[in-house]
């Protein structure tokens, strides 16, 4: 008998707003056949800052090319996509493109933009409006398919002096690699760090809070700061498959701490929950929400984000009431047999207010069973069916479609047969090994089988 679980969850709103007049990014990638990657550079400019604006990027892929991606994103003028305006002088950039490397191999994606914000307190001095801003990302490229996490949180933030800010990351791998972080030092350029970095709390004579980052969670959290003005950090997001590092994002993040703003009361225990929630295929969970802003007059969103919701073809729901300063919803996710990976989930429930003002809480969920890394978009394709499964000696793939070109991979990525597939096909086993198989249809489409 399957189970369904209900946590019912209080949040209070923190007035933190949108960071503003900040310079922040990242570059991730999706690997979309053997040796094709698709490319986002995503940065944060000044909306009033005409030196800062940038209609294009000059991304090097890491083999000895490089070259200008034009913005993609936001209004069209001119014939030029103009970024997307998020409020508090602050515009968002998009750079997309696609490349063909010639061979697998170690590659580092990289964009350097000659000026970064000015007033950055933790770089420099705060003289950092002549220094470079560079990100990379370092990956690893081969038949296994590789592509870089999603990061579902902005690189952007703002902390109130004298309080204590947190910031979720809440990056989401859809190959189901483990996620490491780690804190770094900006960059001027490719391994070459900026000048005089500290780390937040190392600013000022006096105690500036206690700054640090949660290697598992990717928690940032920074406790009573009490120096005013721009702080940049970088922080390494590191993946992993069996054991072996296979890719190292860098994002570059802009905090800043202001005063006149006294958030709302948390309950500690409900802030996030450090304990990993074990879940089974088939249970039901419900999350009920319930969030209030304290300032009376104020309008308030929730909303809920996890990798569950973009990358599955049934994903869970959250169905949420808004009502002046106060907002309730209720999350409810059918655990499904293709969700099953070794990683837990992440969700991030947020509430925000009118003029950017934030609370937040986070949730982990952990699939039981025994799951290795997926290296494949898994989908259930209802013209195909794979029988026995689990298999032994030989197993049997049915398609009412046309004739289709199968593949099949142990669970690292190796290709270990192919061949076409017109209606009916058997497949001997005896020669594999026990272990989890992957049949890849028509070079995109996969179904897990078991051979035991």
């Amino acid at each position: 008998m399957k189970c369904s679980f209900i946590f019912l969850i209080n949040i209070v709103l923190i007035n933190f707003c949108m960071a503003t007049h900040n310079q922040a990014g990242e570059i991730t990638y999706k690997q979309l056949s053997d040796f094709e990657i698709e490319c986002t550079i995503k940065t944060f400019t000044r909306a009033s800052s005409v030196p800062a604006d940038r209609d294009s990027l000059q991304l090097c892929w890491g083999d000895g090319n490089c070259e200008w991606v034009l913005r993609s994103n936001g209004e069209v003028v001119g014939g030029i996509p103009q970024g997307e305006f998020v409020g508090n002088d602050m515009k968002r950039n998009v750079f997309k493109a696609t490349h063909t490397y010639a061979s697998f191999g170690t590659y580092t994606l990289s964009m350097v933009d000659p000026n970064r914000d000015g007033g950055i307190l933790n770089i420099n001095s705060g003289l950092s409006d002549n220094l470079p801003f560079f990100i990379d990302n370092t990956f690893e490229l081969s038949a296994s398919m590789n592509s870089s996490p999603v990061l579902l949180e902005e690189p952007i933030d703002i902390a109130f002096v004298g309080q204590l800010f947190i910031h979720a990351i809440n990056a989401f791998d859809i190959d189901g690699d483990s996620i490491a972080y780690h804190i770094g030092v900006p960059k001027a350029s490719l391994n070459t760090d900026v000048d005089n970095f500290v780390l937040p709390h190392e600013i000022g004579s006096f105690y500036n809070g206690a700054f640090s980052l949660d290697e598992q969670t990717g928690l940032v959290s920074w406790d009573s700061s009490v120096v005013q003005g721009k702080y940049n950090i970088a922080i390494d997001i590191i993946t992993y498959r069996n054991g072996q590092e296979n890719g190292r994002l860098v994002r570059d993040m802009r905090i800043d701490v202001t005063d006149g703003n006294v958030p709302g009361e948390i309950d500690p225990d409900s802030l996030f929950l450090d304990d990993v929630n074990l879940v089974n295929i088939g249970d039901t969970i419900v999350v009920q929400v319930e969030a209030f802003d304290p300032d009376v007059g104020q309008e308030v969103t929730l909303t809920a984000a996890s990798g569950l919701f973009d990358f599955f073809a049934e994903p869970p729901t959250f169905v949420v009431n808004h009502n002046g300063n106060s907002a309730s919803g209720t999350f409810t996710w059918i655990v499904r047999a293709e969700q099953g990976r070794q990683q837990p989930y992440m969700i991030v429930f947020k509430i925000r207010d009118e003029i950017g003002g934030a609370g937040f809480l986070i949730m982990q969920f952990k699939i039981a069973g025994n799951f290795t890394a997926s290296v494949f978009d898994i989908t259930d394709e209802k013209d195909i069916r794979i029988f026995p499964n689990p298999a032994s000696a030989e197993m049997t793939i049915e398609s009412n479609g046309d004739l289709k070109e199968y593949e099949i991979y142990d669970r690292i990525g190796n290709r270990i047969a192919q061949g076409t597939l017109f209606r009916r096909k058997e497949i001997a086993l005896t020669a594999l090994p026990p272990g989890v198989y992957f049949i890849v249809i028509d070079r995109g489409r996969a179904l897990p089988f078991i051979k035991y």
